[in-house]
């Protein structure tokens, strides 16, 4: 009998354990709940980190890509064809920004190791210039005539350039990105010089190296001759147009670029990366415990440690509260190559695995983010929150990706028909065929053709109350009551 009553107790402690309930939190408010969580497992395993601190999707430590040896050489093309003309025709926004670009690419890389061209049908280089910051104020209608002028066949300029471009060099194109057709059947033809660009960018693909491609749109005043779909002449004086700056070259060496050189001069409006990276590997993510969460759960102890929590365990909501399970997402999102106002865009992500929904996105600021989060997070130096809703209450496994997909921009510049003033205020003839050659053409090579990176998180033992439990304990402690009750009685 002494040992029943040893095995009836132990029983009861591990139920007791089991069924522990600790009351929810609001808000941002950490909640006792979270915080015996966090007790409960001890995250204090270690993590190993390389010396930039990134961890790979299981924790892991993972190296960064190496960049190539030797300095970084930029090379810098202006097409000089006659459709250019009107940039450089008095003091011009597209003069200042490019002053202002070849101020900060001499800083960072060294004049030494830049160099200038025109480009038409040839790439002709610009040879004692003197001080390359001079260069823009240099620029007239009457400069700009070296080589045939009269040439514009963007696909051929992309060739030459892609054929400069090695793993040591940037190649800077700036254009208006106008492609000159002869024909009536504008679709049709707009088509043939997509499928072009597409084959200029997927040949130079062959050559082994991991290119990206920026492109990034400009607007200035533009005083001259604009040349229709029709070559029909139009002279425009003092009007806006958009032109651009494409930037190719090994990805590690364009994302230097666009991490040190602040490429929102004077008219920037708008910018896109296309790449064949895929950062799920190397991208950090972790689940909070204790910030913007509704519903109960812990960590999955051999998903999670000091610096990170993959996966979440014991999920329980309240019945009596009409808001449902949620909770937030972590992510480093410092090396996807989009803008910010397409990483905050809802719209641009997918849920792929659960019944959830992508609530909100936000920059992280240390002040919304409860301490025992924040001391998890910070080293990781993670830049976004993802506030993910369950739209059930059955809780299955989570997992979400951002989408590689054209932003919005790209369709608003583009033009068929520019023969009217409302045809090409602030388009570009053909704009989004050439975007979608050069994005094609990525995707045809990238691993991930769908996604930049995915994020997942695994949900263990989901629940829907914890009143079930609780019932059940109160009928097992009558239970053992009685027993105890019994057994002391019949000893007296």
């Amino acid at each position: 009998m002494k040992y029943s009553y040893i095995a009836l107790m132990a029983c009861f402690c591990l139920l007791i354990s089991g069924c522990y309930e600790r009351p929810g939190n609001r808000d941002t408010g950490a909640s006792e709940e979270t915080t015996k969580a966090i007790a409960e497992n001890d995250l204090t395993a270690e993590v190993t980190e390389n010396a930039s601190g990134k961890l790979d999707s299981s924790g892991a430590a993972t190296d960064e890509k190496a960049v190539s040896k030797g300095p970084t050489k930029v090379a810098l093309y202006v097409e000089n064809s006659g459709s250019m003309n009107g940039y450089v025709n008095g003091n011009t926004e597209f003069k200042n920004a490019l002053g202002d670009l070849l101020v900060l690419l001499k800083f960072h890389y060294g004049e030494e190791n830049i160099d200038l061209f025109f480009i038409n049908d040839q790439i002709h280089a610009l040879d004692d210039l003197g001080d390359l910051t001079r260069f823009a104020s240099w620029l007239n209608p009457t400069t700009m005539k070296v080589g045939n002028t009269a040439s514009s066949d963007l696909n051929l300029v992309f060739k030459k350039v892609l054929e400069k471009t090695d793993g040591q060099t940037l190649s800077l194109l700036f254009s208006d990105l106008i492609y000159s057709i002869q024909g009536s059947n504008t679709e049709e033809l707009l088509g043939y010089q997509k499928s072009q660009t597409k084959d200029a960018f997927l040949s130079k693909s062959k050559s082994g190296s991991e290119l990206q491609t920026s492109i990034i749109q400009y607007r200035s005043t533009f005083n001259g001759t604009y040349w229709d779909k029709n070559n029909q002449r139009t002279e425009l004086k003092g009007a806006s147009r958009p032109y651009y700056l494409t930037i190719t070259g090994e990805a590690d060496r364009v994302l230097d670029l666009n991490e040190n050189i602040d490429l929102k001069v004077a008219g920037f409006v708008n910018q896109l990366t296309l790449t064949t990276d895929d950062f799920s590997e190397d991208n950090y993510y972790s689940v909070l415990t204790s910030t913007y969460n509704q519903g109960r759960f812990k960590p999955i102890r051999s998903m999670s440690s000091a610096k990170y929590v993959r996966g979440i365990e014991d999920v329980e909501v309240n019945e009596r509260s009409s808001a449902p399970f949620s909770f937030a997402v972590a992510v480093d999102l410092s090396r996807i190559p989009v803008e910010e106002s397409y990483k905050v865009n809802t719209a641009n992500y997918e849920i792929l695995d659960g019944n959830y929904a992508i609530d909100s996105i936000m920059r992280i600021e240390q002040n919304d983010i409860q301490p025992s989060d924040w001391i998890r997070i910070q080293e990781a130096n993670a830049t976004h929150l993802f506030l993910v809703e369950a739209q059930g209450k059955a809780f299955s496994d989570l997992s979400f990706a951002m989408k590689k997909q054209l932003p919005a921009w790209v369709y608003e510049s583009d033009t068929k028909d520019d023969t009217t003033l409302e045809g090409r205020k602030d388009k570009t003839f053909g704009f989004k065929y050439l975007v979608e050659g050069v994005s094609e053409a990525y995707e045809t090579v990238a691993k991930n053709k769908e996604y930049y990176f995915e994020v997942k998180v695994p949900v263990r033992k989901a629940t829907a109350s914890n009143t079930g439990k609780i019932f059940v304990v109160l009928v097992l402690l009558a239970v053992i009551g009685g027993l105890v009750y019994t057994y002391m009685k019949r000893r007296k």
